[in-house]
């Protein structure tokens, strides 16, 4: 049933990823980095099991990056993606196929590359208005302890302004700072949505053509030390969201959200070691009605730990083992799959290789366990990444 409890899942694990529709399309000015193309096929795979029933959640998501130096301290760059996905559970399989957003980025530095402004328009011609067997494929994607890389499909037209500043502190330490302003256009969301009264037992339709998902600023701040090869990285970054509306009405706020993130790099000369460790914190959620609102935690406190390996062989080969592990607070509220803490350990590696001098390809296997909603749900997966990146 397409319950409204269903339905703030969605909303809520949709807006969580409001700023990150995309992989992070670096607004950052490269000199001599030359016009440069990649395409992958990613492919997600993970079954849940509890109480002896299993699910199955599929993402076949096919994504296309482009990059143009325009001049000088100017460059563009471009992303889109399509993804096809399948939900298997006990009453039957549920598909979902569509287009995401064109996204399209111009970023210029100023003052000796002291100072970088960026924009970012998303031109809505992904899919929308999901039907009812659809929504229970996007449910599925929204559970956050599963990695899926496409989990948000067309919204409105929108954009995305970013002004950032770096300064150097001291020899080998740095400092940045930005903020962006991000505005989300409406649409409609879902076709023949119903909501149930939990009271009468009985559904009504509800009209989404007037939706309206909030807006977003976010600011963020970090210092970069430099020792020797080793590469010291301390990030926070704060997001602020407005109420996503109904036909004017205000429905529901994501909480706002602080996420700290501490990396150490260490570049040798045929190998390279990466490790970070990340703490996201998330407040309460507003879901508002005719007689006020109510503060829910929808999603709990996250806490992940990463690192990377990567050695060269020859010329032209290389390979790259990596391993994460999150855990991920429960909820304050009690959907169909529960409310509890959840935990994924993931282990995998990628080979690539140099075809030619502006042509390489890899090719990357994770595989994932764990389990959700305090062992409750037993979860397992795995992914596959075809990369093909190339430069004129």
């Amino acid at each position: 049933m397409w319950t409204w409890t269903k339905r703030l899942v969605i909303i809520g694990g949709l807006t969580l990823l409001v700023l990150s529709a995309a992989p992070e399309i670096g607004a950052q000015i490269v000199y001599g980095q030359p016009t440069s193309g990649s395409a992958q096929m990613m492919y997600y795979h993970w079954k849940t099991t509890s109480a002896g029933e299993e699910s199955t959640v599929n993402q076949l998501m096919v994504p296309l990056t482009g990059f143009v130096p325009v001049q000088d301290n100017f460059e563009m760059m471009f992303y889109v993606a399509n993804s096809s996905n399948s939900y298997d559970v006990g009453d039957g399989t549920y598909k979902l196929n569509g287009l995401g957003d064109f996204l399209l980025q111009a970023s210029h530095s100023f003052a000796d590359d002291q100072l970088l402004a960026s924009a970012t328009i998303n031109l809505p011609i992904g899919k929308k208005e999901f039907d009812g067997e659809q929504t229970e494929v996007l449910f599925a994607l929204s559970q956050n302890f599963l990695e899926f890389p496409m989990r948000q499909f067309g919204g409105g037209f929108g954009f995305s302004l970013l002004l950032g500043g770096a300064l150097e502190l001291k020899e080998d330490m740095r400092a940045g700072a930005g903020v962006a302003y991000q505005y989300v256009g409406g649409y409609n969301p879902y076709q023949g949505a119903r909501t149930l009264d939990t009271v009468t037992d009985r559904t009504t339709e509800v009209d989404y053509s007037g939706y309206n998902p909030g807006d977003v600023i976010s600011a963020n701040g970090g210092i970069d030390y430099q020792r020797g090869r080793t590469l010291w990285s301390v990030d926070l970054i704060y997001s602020q969201y407005f109420a996503d509306q109904l036909n004017d009405e205000k429905v529901f706020r994501q909480s706002r959200q602080f996420d700290w993130r501490l990396r150490c790099d260490y570049t040798g000369e045929r190998s390279s070691f990466a490790t970070m460790l990340r703490y996201v914190w998330r407040g309460h959620n507003r879901v508002y009605s005719d007689t006020g609102y109510v503060t829910p935690k929808l999603f709990g406190n996250e806490f992940m730990v990463l690192a990377e390996y990567t050695q060269l062989f020859g010329e032209k080969w290389f390979a790259a083992p990596s391993a994460d592990f999150r855990v991920i607070a429960g909820s304050e509220i009690t959907t169909e799959i529960g409310s509890g803490n959840s935990n994924v350990l993931g282990f995998g590696a990628s080979v690539g290789r140099h075809l030619t001098e502006q042509l390489s390809a890899s090719l990357g296997v994770k595989f994932y366990t764990g389990g959700a909603h305090d062992g409750d749900v037993d979860v397992s997966g795995y992914r596959i990444i075809l990369g093909l990146n190339g430069a004129l």
